[in-house]
């Protein structure tokens, strides 16, 4: 088996989940690694098709993400037959996709706040199964429901503090799946609210050093090139603007991310070649599609 996943926390849970359910059917393979290869994906660079052996009889998994149409098409010329490929995700722009409408193995919910990747693959792999307490905070984040915020807020970054959660193979997700009570969340939890302080701290101080305000797609925005804490980098901000933009520059291109309570980013992001949900969406470019509101 080889398994796709989007390159985040719902990713990750999406990938051990799924590495559990095939390892599961052979005990006691000697080598696991033989078995299951996992692979990170992103929207910023090409699907990696070519991992993929022509013919393959092997099973290809896609979760928490959904290749572009031409990546899907040349997915299924690869391997021996469609019934190899289970393809999961929740990502709304992917429902637009002319593949969404086939009858791909898997599981789909592009609904607003629906189930995310991580639960999605639990219900698919393991059924009735009683989900694991992290995998479903983990989810209650993702898809930004928070009925339990703010405990699934700092249980997300607890997680992203673990080195070894970006393992979808690693201790740390066997621990997550083995753990139905709390001691596992109580211990992410406490972890990610000490990391939430330091976050609300230096994002706030470069919110007013280098952030600034600014229109994409016709919207009142704030800007800030600070990258990987969510809209909660923005403090008061996500209640001042429309849309909130942070973006990060790799030395070729700009990786963008738009969040909103009010505006449909995923259009937006759409608009400029990326996507995403309702509100939080991004998109890849090589010259920003917006400039400080004093220079425009």
């Amino acid at each position: 088996m080889i398994v796709f996943y989007h390159n985040d926390n719902d990713g990750r849970c999406a990938a051990a989940i799924a590495s559990r359910w095939f390892l599961a059917r052979w005990p006691d393979a000697p080598d696991e690694d033989l078995l299951v290869e996992t692979v990170a994906v992103d929207y910023k660079t090409p699907f990696p098709v070519g991992l993929i052996r022509p013919g393959t009889k092997e099973t290809v998994a896609i979760v928490d993400f959904s290749p572009k149409p031409a990546d899907m098409e040349k997915i299924r010329r690869r391997v021996d037959s469609e019934e190899n490929i289970i393809w999961i995700d929740h990502h709304k722009t992917a429902a637009s996709y002319p593949y969404a409408a086939d009858r791909i193995r898997g599981l789909r919910d592009f609904t607003d706040k629906g189930s995310a990747g991580c639960e999605l693959a639990w219900e698919f792999f393991f059924g009735s199964k009683v989900v694991p307490i992290v995998v479903f905070l983990l989810g209650d984040y993702d898809s930004w429901r928070l009925t339990e915020a703010p405990r699934c807020l700092a249980v997300n970054e607890g997680v992203k503090a673990t080195p070894d959660s970006r393992d979808p193979k690693s201790w740390f997700w066997k621990e997550v799946l083995d753990s139905h009570d709390n001691r596992v969340a109580n211990t992410l939890a406490e972890k990610g609210r000490m990391c939430i302080a330091y976050r609300d701290a230096y994002c706030g101080g470069m919110a007013e050093s280098h952030g600034y305000e600014t229109v994409i797609c016709g919207h009142k925005a704030f800007a800030m090139n600070v990258y990987g804490f969510g809209s909660q980098a923005f403090g008061r901000r996500v209640n001042e603007y429309p849309v909130l933009i942070a973006y990060i520059h790799d030395g070729r291109r700009f990786t963008v991310s738009l969040y909103s309570t009010t505006v449909d980013v995923s259009e937006c992001a759409k608009a400029h070649g990326g996507g995403g949900h309702k509100g939080a969406a991004g998109f890849v470019c090589d010259r920003l599609p917006f400039l400080p509101k004093d220079t425009q």
